[in-house]
């Protein structure tokens, strides 16, 4: 009777994806409330492992993503290969979901902040904006509106095309409108 040798790697990848996202999760900026812009975008714009930490979460969700494919290749073999070939399907699929949520909140949302951050304050609404789209803030699409016509008007303001009001497209209720939405941003 032989003994086959004990692989380890599954297991090892398991621990340490436990661990390598535990460590990344604590290394993530969470003192501010997400849900009050400014206060969250300057915690994220001071934070200096940021990149860091989401790269530290994605490294674990990886590694746990190994071991379950490298158990999932153990059960293959038998009668229930067609719910590992389901499974696989799965774990891959869920990387490529965490790879996206690291890359947009990893590293976008933390160039988007470091613009906002050392912007002048005229620039900031329109940092803001791009920010809170990231992470799909609740004010993000009045926001983008109002920053989307902001920067029409500045590009055709550049180019010497702009004419505040034309004709019977004067409308004090939307001026009054746009002016509320830029107070609020």
């Amino acid at each position: 009777m032989t003994m086959q040798p004990r692989n380890r790697i599954g297991p090892v990848c398991a621990i340490g994806g436990a661990i390598s996202l535990f460590i990344g999760t604590w290394m993530h900026p969470m003192n501010s409330d997400p849900n009050v812009a400014v206060a969250a975008f300057s915690e994220y714009a001071a934070a200096d492992t940021w990149v860091t930490g989401h790269l530290m979460q994605l490294l674990g969700v990886t590694l746990m993503t190994a071991a379950l494919l490298l158990l999932l290749r153990r059960l293959s073999d038998g009668s229930a290969a067609e719910y590992v070939v389901l499974a696989t399907a799965g774990a891959i699929a869920g990387l490529a979901t965490a790879a996206a949520l690291q890359a947009v909140d990893g590293v976008a949302l933390k160039v988007m902040v470091d613009k906002w951050a050392a912007s002048a304050s005229t620039e900031k609404p329109i940092f803001g904006v791009a920010a809170a789209a990231l992470v799909g803030s609740p004010r993000a699409d009045r926001r983008e509106a109002a920053v989307r016509s902001s920067l029409h008007k500045r590009v055709q303001a550049a180019l010497g095309e702009y004419r505040p009001h034309r004709g019977s497209q004067a409308s004090p209720l939307r001026d009054t409108l746009e002016r509320r939405i830029e107070a609020s941003i």
